[in-house]
């Protein structure tokens, strides 16, 4: 998902080009259903609009989906209609990169090698107005990562 994340905006601009084509090819691919299809495929949307409900889809619907897509646009025929596609997904380097992480046991994920790594913030919601919603063991995730107390500024 983080590759079609990082690359979207490539993604819009190039394959803005010609939206109907790229449809057709996720949806020979079962990337996206029938009904996925026509929804996307809406006279009224641009093909910069069909493109872009086109990757949130495909990225809402997880890694795997994700990695089919990127399968695709390693297809020659699309390649070829898209050329600018080569720079960034060719079948070589996207399948050794895959190879490399099955053999050494890497799974997708951030890494944590920056100099510094940044703050992250964990908001701790336990309490939603009734009890029934009271979210229960929030406090042990408090007790793992630690806790801020703005009273305490």
């Amino acid at each position: 998902m983080e590759t079609v994340r990082k690359n979207k905006t490539f993604l819009i601009d190039t394959l803005s080009t010609d939206a109907s084509i790229v449809l057709q090819h996720v949806q020979s691919d079962d990337i996206i259903l029938q009904r996925d299809y026509k929804n996307l495929n809406h006279p009224n949307y641009t093909d910069e609009k069909i493109i872009i409900n086109l990757l949130d889809t495909v990225m809402g619907r997880g890694d795997e989906t994700c990695r089919k897509f990127l399968k695709v646009l390693e297809k020659q025929e699309l390649q070829e209609i898209f050329p600018q596609l080569k720079n960034h997904f060719t079948p070589e380097t996207s399948h050794e990169r895959r190879e490399s992480a099955k053999a050494t046991g890497e799974v997708d994920e951030y890494k944590m090698s920056s100099v510094p790594r940044g703050v992250c913030l964990i908001i701790n919601n336990m309490d939603f107005g009734r009890i029934k919603d009271y979210r229960n063991g929030s406090e042990k995730d408090e007790g793992v990562y630690g806790s801020f107390h703005p009273q305490s500024l």
